[in-house]
């Protein structure tokens, strides 16, 4: 009986490692993700890596819930880059914008690159395709490419996102309230020096 079991896990295993590689990913598709942080959340796949080892899939994610930041402290708008600490950091580039009722803060995951298993293992379903990409997406990943070996030996820093969406996209918005919390406490100081330096000039 335990030996039947046993056949039928690994069996039950090896049919879920199949069905995520049988995946078809390609640029444009938009798909929703296991334990999203909202029913709206959404990765849309800019460019899928075969030829790395491991895989690399770079993505953009749209759809996040608003953070519940004092708006006020942005002066517009703010891109934030990087995320996490020591081992669970990863490169990515985040836009964070006034609500349009302006009482919170909108969250963009413009680009970050993720494993391709990471990546696969979350996807639950194809939301829509030929969608396009945000403008910040090319760029942001012509600078990672650039640098991707540094990012890769400097110990600190891996280049990639290495754990399921859900949590890279979570380490993304602590990263992000984090900068807010950071820039509502510089603000005031920030102020203060325009403004001594203003009298000055005058």
């Amino acid at each position: 009986m335990r030996f039947a079991a046993l056949i039928f896990l690994i069996g039950a295993f090896l049919g879920q490692t199949a069905a995520a590689q049988a995946i078809d990913i390609k640029p444009g598709q938009a798909w929703g993700f296991k334990d999203a942080p909202s029913p709206d959340a959404t990765v849309i796949i800019g460019l899928v890596e075969k030829e790395t080892s491991p895989m690399i899939v770079h993505v953009a994610v749209e759809g996040l819930p608003q953070l519940d930041r004092d708006p006020e402290v942005l002066r517009g708008g703010l891109e934030g880059r990087g995320a996490g600490r020591n081992e669970e950091r990863f490169w990515c580039v985040y836009k964070l914008t006034p609500s349009s009722d302006y009482t919170s803060v909108d969250i963009v995951i413009q680009y970050m690159p993720i494993e391709y298993d990471a990546l696969v293992s979350s996807l639950i379903e194809l939301k829509a395709t030929g969608v396009p990409l945000n403008n910040r997406f090319a760029r942001a990943y012509d600078d990672w490419d650039y640098f991707r070996d540094e990012y890769e030996t400097e110990g600190t820093h891996t280049a990639i996102a290495k754990k399921p969406l859900s949590e890279s996209v979570e380490t993304v918005i602590k990263s992000a309230n984090s900068l807010m919390a950071t820039m509502k406490r510089l603000w005031p100081e920030l102020d203060a020096a325009r403004e001594k330096m203003e009298k000055g000039a005058q």
